[in-house]
């Protein structure tokens, strides 16, 4: 049994107690295996980082203004574009499914019956249940998009290539997540005059430098 150790807890006597568990315990812990992904090659922070570059040495007020706008025109732009799609999946999802239905010219199956199908590929033989939704090359679990040993036995089987995609990747999914709307913020000319203080710029005068504090 393969172990890990993912933290130490210290109790009364000054020890310190690592806690072990088991690999699959470990890996299925706090995620949600509702979650599906094709793939997780996109670093979200360095892609943030690069489109409020050129504000950076903006005021705070002006670098929030260009978030909002940029995050609210492209929730606008995919809301406009996802009414015109048809069919149940994205159409990303739609090239992806028309690649692998090629790729999956490859392999050779054997069917058991009742949805059970012996894939065979090169000298690697996996066992795919559609009726489970199960493979083992995992994939089809881990993404919600059935590869192309899967694509092969359900292709045998005359049946819609997309019914057996997860729904995180349909157009009703799609719709829902952007349809939200991030309302506009007036201009500051046109607040309304609270009668409070006016903060202005500081009043350097009467400072000191460090270099004359320090002397």
């Amino acid at each position: 049994m393969q172990l890990c150790v993912i933290g130490c807890v210290l109790i009364s006597g000054g020890k310190l107690h690592s806690l072990l568990f088991t690999a699959a315990v470990w890996a299925s812990y706090k995620f949600d295996p509702n979650l599906k992904a094709p793939d997780n090659t996109t670093n979200f922070v360095k892609s943030f980082n690069g489109k409020i570059e050129k504000y950076r040495q903006k005021p705070i007020f002006t670098l929030i203004e260009a978030v909002m706008e940029m995050f609210m025109s492209t929730i606008a732009k995919r809301a406009d574009i996802c009414q015109e799609w048809s069919g149940r999946v994205v159409p990303k999802i739609k090239t992806l499914l028309t690649k692998l239905e090629v790729d999956s010219r490859c392999c050779t199956i054997t069917p058991a019956g009742m949805g059970e199908y012996s894939v065979q590929v090169g000298r690697t033989k996996f066992i795919v249940d559609l009726n489970l939704g199960d493979c083992d090359c995992m994939y089809w679990y881990i993404s919600g998009i059935s590869y192309k040993y899967t694509i092969r036995c359900i292709l045998r089987e005359r049946k819609d290539l997309e019914t057996f995609v997860d729904e995180a990747y349909t157009i009703e999914r799609y719709k829902l997540a952007y349809n939200v709307v991030i309302h506009l913020v007036q201009d500051p000319t046109f607040w309304p005059d609270r009668n409070l203080p006016r903060i202005g710029h500081p009043n350097n005068r009467g400072h000191r430098s460090w270099e004359a504090r320090d002397s």
